[in-house]
């Protein structure tokens, strides 16, 4: 593309669509799909067909009362580690090995239990180090 080139449509996104994350993948790898009610899910990159540019996107997690909308998703592998942190600062760590792998349909499970009032607002994984 030349400099005056506005570049290419990655996505077509209906009004109240929104983009919460995105990862580069191999078709063996995992990933954890989080919810502001605290629930999530694990998926083989495998269960998802290929979206072409310009296409509307693929479901991965319903979003519904129970669940809440999809605040991110984050790649993970044997040695990643998940930090869940809601919206006044409680941080969690948990394994993805307590998230049984779930087909792209699936509600999820939780994986935080929140006050009332509160929200899941971020997900981060890393890789630990052994010790």
């Amino acid at each position: 593309m030349v400099r005056q080139a506005a570049g290419v449509r990655g996505i077509r996104l209906r009004q109240s669509d929104t983009v919460v994350g995105m990862e580069i993948v191999g078709d063996e790898q995992e990933i954890l799909f989080a919810t502001a009610q605290g629930y999530g899910k694990r998926t083989k990159v495998a269960d998802f067909r290929v979206a072409h540019r310009g296409g509307m996107g693929v479901r991965t997690i319903p979003t519904n009362e129970r669940n809440g909308h999809v605040i991110g998703l984050v790649q993970v592998g044997d040695n990643s580690e998940i930090l869940l942190i809601d919206k006044v600062g409680k941080i969690i760590r948990i394994s993805p090995k307590e998230v049984r792998t779930m087909g792209r349909q699936a509600q999820g499970v939780r994986l935080i239990r929140l006050d009332k009032d509160q929200e899941l607002s971020s997900v981060v994984a890393f890789e630990a180090k052994p010790c």
